[in-house]
């Protein structure tokens, strides 16, 4: 059977969970990835950012744009009243928020040290972050620092009808990450009605754009200037409604209705161009175990290839300092 391969993952991104992290295993990650991608039929990406990437390192397999569909209307039925009431939220309090896993990888001090810039001339603010993760402490030491603990909120992962009614209880979504592939995150938000402050990464400009549903910043942008953006929209009701209604726009095109019908039709179109390859070996016995020795081997010999290939880098790296 045709063999599609989603590359939803910068793999080189979380190489820091593994023992021994280095350049060369960063390196051998990326070099894995493509080679492997490269054995494939089809290869899904689910961003325009990544698909370029891909490309740029090596993959020649055909590449399809397709994000990971969400259901508009559970993310835009949240009871953003009861989250807020269950909580203990004032309703007159402007609530900042984030959604994600609490990890390294996701820039959180630089978005903490914006969030602590806006909080100190925003007294009636809240920061609320929903996710788990390594870094929890490390957000409450910062705050902890700055004397805003009563201003930050963190309650945890949330899931379904939970996480539905969090969002609603936001009145604007916070992003700082750099590791997104697709920002599933950024649709959920505005899906739910919420204009964006980010950083431009991969995954973020497919979703956030900029002045039309959020600010979308310099990836280089400081924590004043990403604070800055924070307070126009939170000092500006009008210009919080018009990105409002780009943001439920932008949501539409991340519906998992379109989603799953360009997967299908990706299928299809993979199917049809290898049938002729498949159907000459399922007649040719000895042809069909020549390709599955190949293949066997790629595998094999790749992997070793890109081992071979990062430490080489590696180490002439070494020379040149």
């Amino acid at each position: 059977v045709p063999v599609v391969f989603t590359h939803h993952t910068l793999y080189e991104e979380y190489t820091h969970y593994v023992p021994f992290d280095s350049t060369a295993l960063k390196q051998f990650t990326v070099d894995l990835s493509t080679h492997y991608a490269n054995l494939c039929d089809g290869v899904i990406a689910p961003s325009e950012s990544i698909a370029h990437l891909i490309k740029e390192r090596g993959v020649l397999t055909p590449v399809k744009v397709i994000p990971t569909g969400i259901d508009l209307e559970l993310f835009s039925s949240g009871d953003g009243k009861k989250f807020r009431k269950d909580q203990g939220i004032d309703s007159g309090k402007f609530v900042v928020g984030h959604v994600g896993r609490l990890a390294p990888e996701k820039n959180l001090q630089f978005l903490c040290q914006s969030l602590c810039h806006f909080l100190k001339d925003s007294p009636q603010a809240l920061f609320l972050v929903v996710g788990g993760g390594p870094c929890e402490e490390i957000i409450r030491k910062i705050f902890e620092d700055q004397g805003l603990t009563g201003q930050l909120l963190m309650v945890g992962k949330k899931t379904g009808r939970d996480l539905y009614d969090a969002y609603r209880g936001m009145n604007m979504f916070a992003f700082s990450s750099f590791s997104e592939t697709q920002g599933m995150v950024l649709a959920e938000a505005m899906a739910a009605g919420l204009p964006v402050v980010a950083l431009d990464a991969s995954g973020v400009r497919e979703v956030v754009r900029h002045d039309k549903n959020g600010f979308l910043l310099l990836s280089d942008a400081t924590s004043e200037d990403f604070s800055k953006h924070l307070k126009m929209l939170a000092t500006d009701p009008g210009l919080r409604k018009r990105f409002k209604e780009g943001a439920r726009r932008t949501a539409q095109k991340f519906s998992r209705e379109r989603s799953a019908e360009a997967a299908v039709e990706f299928y299809e179109e993979i199917r049809m161009r290898t049938r002729q390859g498949r159907r000459e070996e399922r007649e040719d016995i000895w042809a069909a175990l020549g390709k599955r020795l190949e293949v066997e081997w790629a595998l094999i010999s790749e992997k070793a290839k890109c081992a071979f290939n990062a430490l080489a880098a590696t180490d002439q790296k070494g020379d040149d300092e």
